[in-house]
């Protein structure tokens, strides 16, 4: 079942590309940023579009899987880069770190398996 709230289902996504990258551009560099919900005000004033912040993360998500470079940063908010160093930083300190946290994550909980479910329990890890 698809949650209504999060889903991009139905939307014409060109439309909010364009609409999100008109309002993200007003924002260059990391200096400039705009909090979350600041962008997502702005995003509404462009255009008569109904989302939720959990679909503009969404929507932010799929344009940077499409290698479009939205820069954002926790406390910070989000960005259109002003330079190339500005993407290179955003994808070590925010992505990778992230990412490289989450598969050590992933380890311990699988080390964690025959602590609930007992030692003669033997899996791949």
């Amino acid at each position: 079942m698809t949650d209504k709230r999060t889903s991009l289902a139905g939307y014409d996504m060109d439309a909010l590309k364009e609409v999100f990258l008109k309002a993200i551009k007003k924002y260059i560099g990391r200096k400039n940023a705009i909090t979350g919900r600041e962008l997502l005000i702005s995003i509404l004033f462009f255009d008569d579009i109904d989302i939720t912040q959990r679909q503009m993360r969404d929507l932010i998500n799929i344009m940077r899987n499409q290698e479009i470079p939205i820069c954002s940063e926790s406390g910070v908010g989000y960005w259109w880069p002003a330079t190339p160093e500005e993407v290179i930083k955003f994808v070590e300190q925010e992505i990778e770190s992230r990412g490289k946290n989450l598969l050590k994550t992933a380890s311990q909980v699988r080390k964690g398996i025959p602590n609930v479910f007992g030692p003669q329990l033997e899996l791949e890890i």
